[in-house]
């Protein structure tokens, strides 16, 4: 029988940009739909949730490859991942310019993201390695994103404009800084 495997973001207080107000609720209320409708796919451990200062981008990451990309995942199992905090745009580096109609990159905010040098951000572009790498161990990935610049985390679709934003473009980050040349030591695209 397939299992449901949730991780659960939520972010209300930053430690470097403005607070919000209902994103760790958010994550609570996640949390009982899942329990109430979803009960026959969960085991004790099938709901991980990250709030706060817990969500950090290592600390996003780490629980996403731990909790999605280990034995206890089979084929055909779901994996749901769902954020509710912060998102914002970072100006696109070079290599990355011909992908991207707007030269922009769609991000989640962490705990610890910095507007001043793009530090702490979650890249579309290491949001779809890391659901790549769910896959692999043939799951089924759901994705829901409660935040602003969310359109283009994980298609090629242009986002739309909202009332609210975080605010500029946070600036282009090195290669290196990307979680996939972390792991797989990809060289700097020419």
């Amino acid at each position: 029988m397939s299992k449901l495997h949730a991780l659960l973001v939520g972010i209300n207080d930053y430690r470097h940009i403005h607070s919000l107000t209902a994103c760790e609720k958010d994550v609570d209320r996640m949390k009982e739909l899942l329990s109430k409708y979803w009960s026959d796919l969960l085991d004790n451990d099938s709901i991980k949730t990250l709030k706060g200062n817990a969500a950090t981008k290592s600390g996003v990451i780490d629980a996403f490859k731990a909790h999605f990309c280990h034995s206890g995942v089979k084929p055909g199992d779901l994996v749901f991942f769902y954020f509710s905090g912060h998102g914002a745009q970072e100006d696109a580096a070079t290599y990355f310019r011909e992908l991207e109609s707007k030269a922009t990159l769609e991000n989640l905010a962490c705990y610890d993201s910095r507007l001043d040098d793009g530090a702490g951000f979650i890249a579309d572009k290491e949001l779809r390695y890391l659901i790549h790498l769910a896959t692999e161990r043939g799951a089924e990935v759901v994705t829901v994103f409660d935040c602003c610049h969310s359109g283009n985390n994980t298609r090629a679709v242009a986002s739309m404009d909202y009332l609210e934003k975080l605010g500029p473009k946070v600036p282009a980050r090195s290669w290196s800084a990307f979680e996939f040349v972390k792991d797989r030591g990809f060289p700097e695209p020419p």
